[in-house]
């Protein structure tokens, strides 16, 4: 567990072992088909042998050219506003059958201001890689159950909001 031997931040959710958080920042739990302002995912993996959390954010008006990436294949192509490395205060610890990783985001940064009660539409996950941390083999999903595509990368990169659960904040 926890092998991610990418290391291209932008592609870690195709090259290891991964943890992935997808919400809306916007409070409501209207659903929606594609990603919008506010719809942002935030992976958690290894890279260059240490901990990372990558905002991944399809749609942001403020973001510099220089965090635009685009993932293509054969089938098409889905582009990001934003991909980058943000500071978040991560542990990760690891025994022979699993690992736990606790995490501690910014969430003012990401335009998330909690309430007590606040409802958002959002998604967990984990991505299971080869025994070397090569390649993906395995994405699982508490609410989206459409995950088990582990060969078109700009479909895996995409946020599919309509497939989401409901979050509340306590």
């Amino acid at each position: 567990p926890w092998k991610n031997e990418g290391k291209d931040l932008a592609r870690l959710f195709k090259t290891g072992d991964a943890a992935d958080l997808q919400f809306s920042v916007k409070s409501g739990t209207e659903k929606h088909l594609q990603p919008e302002e506010g719809d942002i995912r935030v992976l958690f993996a290894q890279l260059n042998g240490k901990p990372a959390a990558i905002l991944m954010a399809p749609v942001d008006e403020k973001a510099p050219e220089t965090a635009k990436k685009q993932y293509t294949s054969p089938v098409g192509t889905k582009t990001f506003d934003r991909v980058e490395a943000i500071d978040a205060e991560m542990k990760v610890k690891i025994d022979e059958r699993h690992y736990t990783l606790t995490a501690v985001l910014p969430l003012r940064m990401l335009g998330l201001e909690l309430k007590p009660g606040m409802k958002v539409r959002g998604d967990a996950g984990f991505i299971l890689s080869d025994a070397q941390g090569l390649i993906n083999t395995t994405r699982t999903y508490w609410s989206n159950k459409n995950t088990n595509l582990v060969n078109d990368e700009p479909q895996e990169s995409w946020l599919y909001p309509d497939a989401w659960g409901e979050f509340i904040f306590e």
